[in-house]
């Protein structure tokens, strides 16, 4: 472990661990780089058709989406998350990337009133279908990943 030696030290050091100053420009403080970037490649990473998770991995991912943020919780710690039935079961059961997203938009369908007694209602799903700006022939002559389908809040 290494303790800065002096006050230009620590000086150097302060800049170099301040994150959120060094992804904006100085002049006009635009960003530096994208880094919403980052989260549209989780994304067609995480709904590739080749994407299968394990019960662990799929019960993680919707708790940090759900649950873990304080103040930004989409159900409340003490509720039970619901769960959809693994979409490969033998030899092992497995989650594929989409129904993660497709248990997020499950969850934020559902409204309750905290001030009464959890009554719950069920928005409707939503339904939509969109290409991306990339080309399907990017992601492969017959792959079709370049689709995005939604049907009742289930992504396709």
């Amino acid at each position: 472990c290494h303790f800065p030696q002096s006050d230009l030290g620590r000086a150097e050091a302060e800049g170099l661990t301040a994150c959120d100053q060094q992804y904006i420009v100085p002049t006009d403080g635009s960003p530096l780089r994208g880094l919403i970037q980052d989260h549209v490649d989780a994304g067609v990473k995480l709904t590739g058709k080749d994407t299968f998770l394990e019960r662990w991995e799929y019960q993680q991912l919707l708790f940090a989406a759900l649950v873990s943020l304080p103040g930004l919780e989409v159900i409340e710690s003490d509720q039970e998350i619901e769960l959809m039935p693994p979409a490969i079961r033998r030899p092992r059961e497995l989650w594929t990337g989409k129904q993660v997203v497709s248990t997020l938009l499950h969850h934020l369908r559902k409204t309750s009133d905290r001030l009464s007694a959890r009554v719950e209602t069920n928005l409707p799903g939503i339904s939509c279908e969109r290409k991306t700006k990339t080309p399907g022939t990017a992601f492969g002559e017959f792959n079709e990943e370049h689709l995005v389908i939604v049907r009742d809040g289930d992504l396709l």
